[in-house]
């Protein structure tokens, strides 16, 4: 058995915001020596850990697997 899973981290999703901008006024028509840009990086983490449970003898577990297509159960109807 092992004990004191080390968590681990899932990317989920990322977005960059991206700005450009020039630090001192200038006409639109003007040209500037300077170029500011701002990022904006919005990451969403799943921090996950494995952790072990003790279950019952004959208890039936069914894993829960999102985004996975479930396995097809067997049919009783025959053609």
């Amino acid at each position: 058995m092992k004990y004191n899973e080390q968590p681990f981290g899932e990317l989920v999703a990322a977005n960059f915001f991206e700005l450009d901008f020039s630090p001192t006024m200038a006409r639109p028509e003007g040209t500037f020596s300077t170029l500011r840009e701002k990022i904006v990086l919005d990451l969403t983490v799943k921090v996950l850990q494995v952790q072990q449970i003790r279950l019952a003898a004959g208890s039936v577990v069914t894993p829960v697997l999102s985004g996975l297509t479930p396995p097809v159960s067997p049919s009783t109807d025959l053609y």
